[in-house]
């Protein structure tokens, strides 16, 4: 038989602790959670789900068994409609979402550029062999 729990899910957010191992992640939760207003359980995990999609292609983890993979996390927030799932989500992914959308701008202007430069390149080769063949 399998022992009782001590607490039940989830914790009301008088017994959730509060990590302070980073001030940086722990201001920017106490952060969202005033201006939201969400349960702090909701805030941290979509804190610490953010913190970890943003570190996926740059950190990579060795696995007990030897392996080498991405840090990675897996994060599910249940709450009924009108809980703040969403704003709690929106205050953490805008500055990936900005990132991303930054990065794609500037991909496609590097790519203008070089396709451009390969078009005069390709022209310029042209014009060689034409001379050339004369």
């Amino acid at each position: 038989m399998m022992p009782p729990y001590r607490h039940t899910f989830p914790l009301p957010d008088e017994n959730f602790p509060i990590p302070t191992r980073s001030s940086l992640i722990a201001s920017a939760c106490i952060e969202a959670g005033a201006i939201t207003k969400a349960p702090n359980a909701m805030v941290y995990l979509t804190a610490i789900s953010s913190v970890s999609a943003s570190l996926q292609g740059l950190i990579n983890v060795e696995l007990p068994s030897g392996g080498v993979r991405p840090v990675s996390m897996w994060g599910m927030t249940i709450a009924e409609s009108g809980e703040r799932k969403s704003t709690v989500d929106n205050v953490f992914s805008k500055g990936i979402e900005s990132f991303f959308s930054e990065s794609a701008k500037k991909h496609k202007r590097m790519l203008r550029k070089y396709e451009l430069e390969l078009e005069l390149h390709e022209h310029e080769a042209s014009n060689i062999k034409k001379r050339l063949i004369k």
